[in-house]
This record gives structure tokens, C-alpha cells and sequence, in this order.
């Protein structure tokens, strides 16, 4: 069965994106190195908005995309629903791990199906246009990974393992 792991960093009340970017810009090198530790050498899954500043597709990582209207891409794998790729994964390598990595329609559309959550949880608040989703919290056990300031900005990584039922 393939497992679903969401990351990303949120703001104190679940800030996630504005305009296309983080709100908090790119800032967070250390964030982003513990981002590429993390999902090297798994599959990660995106909505186009999340692809489109890449300037390439993140190496070392299946990139998966979904959008309405489909594109090619050398070293991207585009699917048209989320449906059509979860059935596609489950059939070509049903024991893997893939990273939701936005967002925010991609993240509220999988993040029931995630058995883990790892966030950067920053200590700010932000202007946003975009949210990552409410989950129940006392559904999961939350394990302080770290915390760090960095640019004037303190942050935690965090995991949160889904509880068995």
C-alpha cells in the first residue's frame, strides 16, 4: 500500500502560501535543506501552481503533477485528477512512500489519506492566500524533530505519526 507523507511549512495559524510563494519568501535555507533530506529519493505530488516556479523538476525525486491541463515536461509524470494518480501508484509500486508537497488543493485533497504529517511549524504570523487544512490533531503523535531560528524567524520541524486506530 503506498503511504502518503505530507510536508510543508505553515505559519502559526496554518499560513501556507501568498501570491504563488511562501509567505515568508525563501528565507529558510536550513528549512529547505531538511525539505530535500526528506523527500530524496521518494516520489513527491504537486499541484501546477506548486510546479510552476520550479526551474526544473527536483532531482533525485519522482515528480508528479497534477493539473487540469496537461502538459509534458522531461522528468515529470502529469496526471489530469488526483484519482487517476493514485490508482497509477498503487499499480506500478504499491509499497512506496509519497510526499504531498502542495498545495493547498492537493494538500486538503489528501492530507485523510496521509499516515504522517511533517511540518515546519514557524513562529510567525503571515498575510496569506492559501492555507494548508485543519486535521485533527488527537488523531496523531507529535514528535518535536528540532528547532532552529534562522533569518529572524523561529521554526520547529515536527512529525506527526497517525495513530493506530
Amino acid at each position: 500500500m503506498t503511504r502518503f507523507v505530507a510536508i510543508a511549512a505553515v505559519g502559526r495559524h496554518g499560513e501556507l502560501g501568498l501570491k504563488g510563494d511562501m509567505p515568508w519568501g525563501h528565507s529558510l535555507k536550513k528549512d529547505l535543506k531538511f525539505f530535500k533530506e526528506q523527500t530524496m529519493g521518494h516520489s513527491v505530488i504537486m499541484g501546477r501552481r506548486t510546479w510552476d516556479p520550479f526551474p526544473r523538476p527536483l532531482p533525485g525525486r519522482e515528480n508528479i503533477v497534477i493539473t487540469r491541463r496537461p502538459f509534458q515536461h522531461p522528468g515529470v509524470t502529469c496526471y489530469t485528477s488526483i484519482e487517476e494518480a493514485l490508482a497509477d501508484l498503487e499499480k506500478r509500486e504499491p509499497d512506496q512512500t509519497v510526499y504531498v508537497i502542495g498545495g493547498g488543493s492537493i494538500y486538503a485533497a489528501l492530507v485523510d489519506q496521509c499516515d504522517e504529517l511533517v511540518l515546519t511549524e514557524i513562529e510567525s504570523d503571515f498575510d496569506a492566500d492559501t492555507w494548508f487544512p485543519e486535521f485533527d490533531r488527537n488523531a496523531y503523535e507529535r514528535t518535536v524533530l528540532g528547532s532552529q531560528e534562522e533569518n529572524g524567524f523561529s521554526y520547529s520541524h515536527v512529525r506527526y505519526v497517525r495513530k493506530p486506530e
